[in-house]
């Protein structure tokens, strides 16, 4: 158990004891009136996958900025796993972007034929505060590094495997 996680209450403790009429529609309302606004758009959820055709999209992608012309297939894989621990996704990817003529694949190697935009680390990849796990090692973070992509955005990083997922380690 995580040293932040504390004894999960009772579901008995949420309860209202206010609400003598036991009416939902009041304890709705009065919920309603009283729960903070939340902007959905900056909650990062990274326990909900991603739609297969965006994440396929997403790795393709993250395969057109690594800065390195070629990759062992290993290595190319790792970097995928931060979209999709899915390895007929991962396949689909690699499939997607050699269709494409993005990569060419030789034995265990991967030869990118096609350059995207260079990373920009000022522009890019966004620095959020919050309590996140990094995507690629598992590390606990404070900070967590997001990369933006036209498609959208993976992490969240740390500040060293951000760098090593688009290959500037």
């Amino acid at each position: 158990m995580c040293e932040d996680d504390a004894e999960t209450p009772e579901l008995s403790s949420f309860a209202d004891e206010s609400d003598s009429d036991g009416s939902e529609e009041s304890s709705r309302d009065s919920l309603e009136e009283t729960a903070p606004r939340v902007d959905v758009a900056s909650v990062v959820d990274t326990a909900v996958e991603r739609p297969r055709a965006e994440r396929i999209e997403l790795g393709v992608e993250l395969l057109t900025v690594v800065d390195e012309e070629q990759l062992a297939l290993p290595e190319a894989v790792s970097r995928l796993e931060t979209i999709t621990n899915d390895p007929t996704v991962t396949r689909e990817i690699l499939d997607a972007a050699e269709t494409r003529g993005v990569i060419d694949r030789d034995g265990a190697t991967i030869r990118r034929r096609v350059r995207g935009p260079t990373v920009e680390f000022e522009r890019h990849v966004v620095r959020r505060d919050g309590e996140y796990d990094c995507r690629r090692c598992g590390k606990s973070l404070s900070t967590g590094h997001f990369v933006q992509f036209e498609t959208g955005e993976i992490g969240p990083f740390g500040s060293s495997c951000v760098r090593t997922v688009i290959g500037r380690d």
